[in-house]
């Protein structure tokens, strides 16, 4: 037998747009979207991104908007930005075999976006909310929740490290064979983070070259 457990932003949703905003709005820059994304594909170090652009921001100014950013990202006004990339038509194929695993400090933010989305119905009964804890939360949560799974093969659908780390469960979990697919659809650079982490996995374009494949 086999689950699949999806991450959700960047990987269900597209969030450039969102993350765009957010950056655009605080910092009061005239880019385009097409900058941002090659700025944030080559590095996650957003003062290192500011710097590039030629702004050198003083560190309390960065660390209000590290604050403001925490906020923003489970504002509905930001979160109404985000657009599908999961072909709803091939979630029916795979019935209840799958969760969505996913960080948000906001559990009634997320179920909020997942009706304004039109996917609720899809979704709802197959979602896992977790608080952010550092890029070991998903893999912490799977050894701990191990018993929920009687699936021999668990694949992982996600676009960051955190999703990535989730195979260093099949260390705890002998019985298990867990295999990670990173889409190219995220925030990160997939092979970036394969290098980092000398973790396995294939990428892929995004959720439905699986859900396809």
């Amino acid at each position: 037998m086999e689950i699949i457990i999806f991450d959700f932003d960047g990987t269900i949703v597209d969030v450039w747009e969102r993350y765009y905003k957010i950056f655009k709005d605080w910092w009061n820059l005239d880019i385009k979207i097409e900058t941002f994304k090659t700025f944030k594909w080559n590095t996650q170090d957003e003062k290192q991104m500011l710097e590039k652009m030629g702004i050198l921001a003083k560190d309390e100014e960065f660390q209000e908007y590290k604050k403001f950013k925490r906020w923003a990202l489970e504002e509905k006004q930001y979160l109404s930005l985000d657009k599908l990339i999961i072909d709803t038509d091939l979630i029916t194929n795979i019935k209840e075999n799958f969760i969505i695993l996913t960080m948000r400090n906001n559990q009634n933010a997320f179920y909020w976006q997942l009706e304004y989305l039109g996917i609720f119905k899809f979704f709802k009964n197959n979602c896992v909310v977790l608080k952010p804890q550092g890029p070991e939360t998903k893999t912490e949560w799977l050894i701990l929740n191990e018993n929920c799974f009687t699936n021999e093969t668990i694949y992982i659908i996600g676009d960051s490290e955190t999703d990535l780390n989730m195979i260093k469960a099949s260390y705890t979990l002998k019985d298990k064979i867990i295999k990670v697919f990173l889409v190219k659809s995220g925030l990160s650079n997939p092979y970036k983070i394969i290098d980092k982490t000398k973790l396995p996995a294939e990428v892929i374009e995004n959720v439905n070259s699986f859900l396809i494949g």
